[in-house]
């Protein structure tokens, strides 16, 4: 079965091998083969993303929320878990020091449940709930799988195509543009290669690294005042994973003031603050594990607020 649907459908995204195994007093445990199962990927979609308890690309958050940790680190020990693992708790903030860089996963689903029912038609969650949803997930360093189930036709149904059109339109509005840009930028110390600038650049190819050791501070001059209530971090992931403790300051009125404090980065980290207006962000790296190396740093302000 699994060999016909990777092999007949074209190309395969990610394939999930969930925890359904037949516990209960009048279950049956299933064995599974898994090394056949995952050669099997391997072989027919071997770009596809592999996920599970254990990934081995990808590992569950351990909740259906579709709500991550404050701290998530990519890195676990994969050997400590198998599908359906009873150690599923640790699976949300992950190891700072582990072996496999194995990212975390949100899953939630647009509806009350999994599949399609006409009786939860007004039970979609809202754009606002989605947006939420978004800087809980992708905003804590893991990836997001949205369920929208198709309904009796083979469709997504109405509810959920309003919902999404308004996600993308939430997203746009607070995300889309960058109000940290134009700003003059200048560190405590830069490497000749991972210069201060760096941070501005949207495309993550390039990114921000100290030379000295001990920590290091970013700082941002806006040609004006800047409103905003939220802060977007984002590390040269390429590079790892490597920021375990941080604080932002803004420059108001009434002087310096921490507005955000935090532990892990990652690929983004999405920091809500009061509403705050500001003529320089400093962004403080605390601790770090090697050299730090920051991609991007950006500021957002919600339509809410």
């Amino acid at each position: 079965m699994l060999g016909e649907v990777l092999d007949r459908y074209g190309p395969i995204f990610e394939v999930w091998f969930d925890g359904a195994n037949g516990e209960g007093p009048n279950g049956r445990r299933q064995n599974y083969d898994w090394p056949v199962f995952l050669a099997t990927v391997r072989k027919l979609q071997p770009k596809a993303v592999i996920f599970s308890d254990a990934g081995p690309d990808v590992r569950w958050v351990g909740n259906e929320r579709g709500e991550a940790p404050l701290t998530v680190w990519s890195t676990i020990d994969r050997h400590r878990y198998t599908p359906g693992t009873p150690l599923s708790d640790e699976l949300g903030e992950g190891t700072r020091f582990g072996e496999d860089w194995v990212p975390a996963e949100c899953d939630v689903s647009i509806r009350p449940g999994w599949f399609y029912r006409q009786s939860e038609d007004t039970q979609v969650k809202s754009p606002a709930r989605l947006l939420e949803i978004y800087e809980k997930s992708v905003g804590r360093n893991c990836t997001l799988l949205l369920n929208v189930p198709p309904d009796r036709r083979g469709l997504v149904a109405s509810p959920d195509l309003a919902a999404l059109a308004g996600f993308r339109t939430a997203l746009n509005a607070a995300y889309g543009t960058d109000l940290a840009a134009g700003a003059t930028v200048t560190a405590s110390s830069s490497r000749s290669d991972a210069p201060a600038s760096a941070v501005l650049d949207a495309s993550l190819d390039t990114s921000w690294s100290p030379d000295l050791p001990g920590p290091a501070t970013l700082t941002l001059q806006f040609p004006s005042a800047v409103t905003f209530d939220r802060v977007v971090l984002q590390e040269g992931i390429a590079l790892g994973q490597r920021v375990s403790a941080f604080f932002v300051e803004a420059r108001t009125v009434e002087g310096w003031q921490r507005v955000a404090t935090g532990t892990t980065i990652g690929h983004k980290r999405i920091l809500p603050t009061p509403l705050t207006k500001a003529t320089s962000l400093r962004l403080t790296i605390a601790e770090s594990i090697g050299t730090p190396a920051i991609a991007r740093i950006a500021l957002a302000k919600t339509a809410a607020r």
